[in-house]
């Protein structure tokens, strides 16, 4: 029989923590690269239909940023969803 001192639990409940963090973290990156290729294809075909030609570094950086912005919203609203859920799992126990 195996016995779980607490210093055993706190180590699985940190491992979980870690494991957990390492999975939204790549959600999260995965996320900005979807929202950047996607924003950035778009805005490099209607460019070059509107003007003829595409600047690749303003595509870039276009692209880059809003990516970025929408992660950023994208994590936050995460974190909101979360803290909610656990106020209303405290509030149940």
């Amino acid at each position: 029989m195996t016995v779980l001192f607490p210093t055993t639990l706190k180590h699985l409940k940190d491992q979980r923590n870690r494991q957990m963090r390492k999975l939204l973290q790549s959600s999260y990156f995965a996320n900005f690269l979807f929202n950047a290729i996607v924003f950035g294809t778009l805005m490099s075909v209607w460019e070059y239909y509107d003007t003829g030609k595409v600047i690749f570094v303003k595509q870039v950086l276009q692209a880059v940023f809003f990516g970025a912005a929408m992660s950023w919203t994208t994590v936050k609203a995460h974190k909101r969803a979360m803290s909610r859920k656990e106020k209303e799992d405290l509030k149940t126990h």
